[in-house]
């Protein structure tokens, strides 16, 4: 009588699989951190333009 388990190479695939999954995950997330950082750093800087040419606006010259 065979018993009803696993046995080692699917156990190996399995986890094979899983860590393969897993990989694309943390690429995944690895890829929009950093594009959500170069999009926030574009927002930041656009805020920033826009304060310096209200005071240009203002003041005809730009602060020091």
């Amino acid at each position: 009588m065979r018993s009803k388990g696993f046995t080692l190479l699917e156990l190996l695939v399995v986890i094979v699989i899983i860590a393969m999954l897993t990989s694309l995950v943390v690429i995944g997330v690895t890829y929009a951190m950093r594009t959500s950082r170069i999009s926030n750093t574009r927002a930041m800087l656009g805020t920033i333009k826009g304060a310096l040419e209200n005071y240009h606006t203002r003041w005809r010259d730009y602060p020091p």
